[in-house]
């Protein structure tokens, strides 16, 4: 298998004991969340590999484990990079209900909006894959809950 700059760093540091962040970590780090919450959402987390998730993202399978623990750690990291810019899109819609109420409460019906406008907006356009994201993680969730198949 071709080791790049990345995985000859990761390999370095795992002998010398140094822990140090290549360069273009971030970048493949972005690649790896890209690629997997892409098959997630089309295949959801039992449907895809790390294999296939880090084919996708053009690395080392290797890579995986160095930025990620396990397969479950990337899944909640993938939602999470989600949550936190639908949570940014909230605050945003929060503070412009709050400066059109300098004086007086705003009507909980704004604050309502304010809250599921952002996710409404997001489910609504582009490819729809926070929905099947969800869904994915919705489904993984009950199958937990009822314990593996019997």
């Amino acid at each position: 298998m071709p080791r790049n700059a990345e995985t000859s760093a990761v390999a370095a540091d795992a002998t010398s004991g140094i822990k140090s962040m290549p360069r273009n970590a971030e970048a493949t780090r972005e690649r790896i969340l890209d690629a997997a919450e892409k098959l997630f959402a089309q295949r959801g987390f039992d449907g895809v590999t790390v294999r296939q998730i880090m084919s996708g993202a053009g690395a080392d399978v290797a890579l995986a484990y160095y930025h990620f623990k396990s397969k479950r750690d990337l899944f909640d990291a993938v939602l999470l990079r989600r949550a936190k810019t639908l949570n940014e899109l909230r605050f945003a819609a929060l503070e412009e209900v709050e400066k059109h109420h300098p004086s007086d409460p705003p009507a909980v019906v704004e604050i309502i909006e304010a809250f599921t406008g952002p996710l409404l907006k997001v489910l609504d356009k582009g490819t729809g894959r926070m929905a099947r994201l969800h869904g994915a993680r919705r489904a993984n969730q009950q199958f937990s809950r009822n314990g593996a198949a019997r």
